[in-house]
């Protein structure tokens, strides 16, 4: 039988290449907040868990050391930071969020984005930033489609559909190409096969001007419900408040519906001078849960560490929420 001793109350899980991130500098601000909290933490790639035995191997944490490469018992609370695409990892962690032992807070990575537009739709106070789906078979003369085509790994490559001189016009990166608009869906298929898309049907004269802007949030826990608070943007120039508000209020949503939600990152286009200005609303392109690219947080490291923080903090609060509830019923 393992040693009650390995017993961490919060854990953290990955996939295998992102061991990387966890470099000294991280482990010891990790320690910091293990002190902070008083929780002992555990850190391991999730084709480590072995959920019918509890088990797991991983690194431990607590305010006095830290343990490589340790077996201990699977950590009651879990915050998930990765996106599965191995079908193990993905069983693994559908397993601990249907175990009534564990709680697993952001399950998810990556949203049905069909589905996650059609419910902010029905919201009438979120009327103003949500562009409506496609759903006819070629874009109107003042319509400027984005569609998003799955480029696998949890990547989407958007792709412009608009009318042109009577013709369509299909764009996506450097590739352009002209279609009778009667042969729109046809085309597509041609180029992206079966591979799933969505399209957001936008003003055209909004969409020609607008610039890309990706929004970074997390939950605070709170007694009965989670607030949500802008953590970071990919791009540099300042965060207009609206669209701080809209991110806020898109989040607030979302967590009415998806259970155990912590971190979102949202893309919105952004209204610029020639879309509209301060009059145009920034509009939503895509919903998904924490950012996955090496890139940006090898650029961005204090914003890794950021994130962690938040969510050794996130789940130690809601931790202490539940145990406070069970003491008083």
């Amino acid at each position: 039988m393992l040693n009650q001793r390995w017993q961490a109350d919060l854990g953290l899980l990955y996939t295998r290449n992102e061991s990387a991130r966890f470099d000294p500098h991280v482990i010891g601000i990790l320690q910091q907040c293990a002190r902070q909290t008083g929780r002992r933490l555990a850190l391991f790639p999730i084709h480590d868990v072995d959920v019918e035995r509890g088990r797991v191997v991983g690194t431990w944490i607590d305010g006095q050391r830290v343990v490589h490469e340790q077996e201990q018992a699977i950590p009651p609370v879990l915050f998930n930071l990765s996106l599965y695409r191995q079908a193990s990892g993905i069983r693994t962690l559908r397993r601990l969020r249907l175990s009534p032992h564990y709680r697993v807070f952001n399950p998810l990575n990556r949203f049905a984005q069909s589905t996650v537009f059609e419910r902010l739709a029905l919201h009438e106070s979120l009327a103003q930033w949500i562009p409506p789906l496609v759903t006819h078979s070629r874009p109107q003369t003042d319509e400027r489609w984005m569609l998003q085509v799955d480029k696998g790994r949890g990547q989407w490559n958007p792709v412009w559909v608009e009318e042109e001189n009577g013709l369509v016009v299909i764009r996506a990166g450097q590739m352009r190409q002209y279609c009778h608009p009667k042969q729109v869906e046809r085309r597509l298929e041609l180029l992206f096969g079966g591979r799933t898309r969505y399209g957001l049907a936008l003003p055209r004269s909004f969409a020609a001007e607008a610039r890309p802007r990706r929004v970074y949030l997390m939950a605070t826990a709170h007694t009965g419900r989670s607030r949500w608070d802008v953590v970071g943007s990919l791009q540099a120039w300042p965060l207009q408040p609206g669209l701080q508000r809209a991110s806020q209020a898109v989040a607030q949503e979302l967590d009415w519906h998806l259970p155990h939600l912590a971190a979102l990152t949202l893309d919105w286009l952004e209204p610029t001078d020639g879309s509209g200005g301060q009059d145009a609303e920034p509009q939503l392109m895509q919903v998904s849960g924490v950012e996955q690219s090496n890139t940006y947080y090898d650029q961005h490291p204090d914003a890794w560490v950021a994130l962690l923080q938040r969510a050794v903090a996130y789940c130690a609060q809601e931790d202490a929420d539940e145990a406070e509830g069970r003491g008083s019923g």
